[in-house]
């Protein structure tokens, strides 16, 4: 039998504070939550969202950047490592390693 697969969706607002921080203390009861679902053989993909509001967090001068598609990807690319390495830190607490996969459409 194929084990089950859970997609768990989190967006920016519970994630990421106004400042552009990541709320830990959403972050790893959600890690300890997707621990249990792999101790009853469920297999979880998280797809979170963030990076943009944690990259401006970095560098708020970006939100001077006036084409928005621009400000994004350079805000993301600020966010994306810190957000995907709080992951590791989270779940690697738990005995989880975490991958990454970026996935992009227009």
């Amino acid at each position: 039998m194929k084990r089950m697969i859970i997609v768990i969706k989190i967006g920016s607002a519970p994630m990421v504070g106004k400042g552009g921080e990541i709320k830990k203390e959403v972050m790893n009861p959600i890690a300890s939550q997707i621990l249990n679902l792999i101790q009853e053989d469920v297999r979880p993909v998280v797809v979170t969202s963030g990076a943009v509001a944690i990259g401006l967090g970095i560098d708020p001068s970006l939100s001077k950047v006036r084409n928005r598609t621009l400000r994004h990807h350079l805000a993301a690319s600020l966010g994306q490592p810190k957000l995907a390495y709080e992951w590791q830190r989270s779940l690697g607490d738990l005995g989880i390693k975490s991958q990454q996969i970026l996935r992009i459409h227009r």
